[in-house]
């Protein structure tokens, strides 16, 4: 693990390592829980239970449910398969070196399997929308690259040589939104899945901050700062300017679109005292309204997808 957070300082817990000062966090209603519609869930990686692992939730709130309670001591990353029905996600299980590969399971936490057996750190998985692809972050190389292969893990290939990070398909599954890392700063770049037509941004992000494209592919969200503030944001592919949902002094990041594209999920520190400031998953209005707060314990709740069952 140690190995892996070396190569990018965008990686996983790069966000945790330092909290300065006091400030506003974005707003939190703690919600009722009517009974929710089942064909809509998120999927988050938290570490209450010691160690972390995928729990599942409902986007009006209520009780979480662990879907890798028997599995290794790192699960996190989740990403949704529309095709196969699964999620797909980073985990150390049953690995002698410690070191990650990409694993699956079903929605409901059962048959869980690995899905590649390669060197080096191999995590930040995301699936095509037809199910047959696999775009990946290998460090097999000595560096974080995007590499994408059969759903199965086999044929992986090497989609663009310079480093990166996040990658996320396009509705179509055409294109593939990823951060590039250039001197240690994080832009946002999309690049087609036959590893052509590589496009690099001027908007910067910051580390954990998406990217995740809208269900009709007009827009990809993703997080940055401007003027000291962290900013959800959303630009259309190739268009300038942006339209920013939502800020806050403090760390926000992984954005998911919901399947109607109409709301996002996020996660967002939330600093209560010096001892008590977590990442909590939260859901807003893709208007930037009505920003409700869905987890409350004291653990780190990140990365979250929302996806229909």
């Amino acid at each position: 693990m140690k190995n892996m957070r070396k190569k990018s300082q965008f990686f996983l817990f790069a966000s945790l390592l330092l909290i300065c000062g006091c400030a506003r966090k974005p707003a939190q209603v703690k919600m009722p829980h009517p009974a929710p519609p089942p064909s809509q869930k998120i999927v988050y990686d938290s570490n209450k239970t010691g160690k972390l692992d995928l729990f599942s939730i409902y986007p009006e709130g209520g009780k979480s449910v662990n879907l890798t309670p028997n599995a290794g001591s790192l699960n996190f990353q989740p990403a949704w398969d529309p095709a196969g029905k699964k999620i797909f996600f980073a985990s150390n299980f049953k690995s002698k070196t410690g070191n990650l590969n990409i694993f699956s399971v079903a929605s409901d936490g059962t048959g869980m399997q690995q899905i590649t057996h390669l060197k080096g750190e191999n995590y930040d998985p995301a699936v095509s929308p037809n199910g047959k692809k696999l775009a990946f972050i290998s460090t097999q190389s000595g560096v974080s690259q995007l590499f994408l292969a059969n759903s199965d893990g086999s044929k992986p290939i090497l989609l663009t040589k310079g480093e990166a990070i996040h990658p996320a398909f396009s509705p179509d599954g055409k294109n593939i939104a990823f951060v590039r890392i250039i001197k240690r700063k994080g832009w946002l770049a999309v690049i087609s899945s036959t590893g052509k037509n590589l496009w690099v941004s001027h908007l910067l992000v910051v580390p954990d901050g998406g990217p995740a494209w809208s269900p009709n592919g007009n827009s990809i969200a993703f997080i940055t700062k401007s003027k000291g503030l962290y900013e959800l944001a959303a630009v259309h592919p190739g268009k300038k300017g942006i339209k920013v949902i939502l800020s806050s002094a403090l760390y926000l990041g992984s954005p998911s679109f919901s399947p109607g594209g109409n709301h996002l999920c996020y996660m967002g520190y939330v600093k209560k005292s010096f001892y008590n400031q977590h990442w909590k998953i939260f859901v807003i209005n893709r208007d930037g309204k009505n920003s409700r707060q869905l987890t409350f314990r004291r653990s780190d709740d990140r990365d979250p997808i929302w996806f229909h069952i």
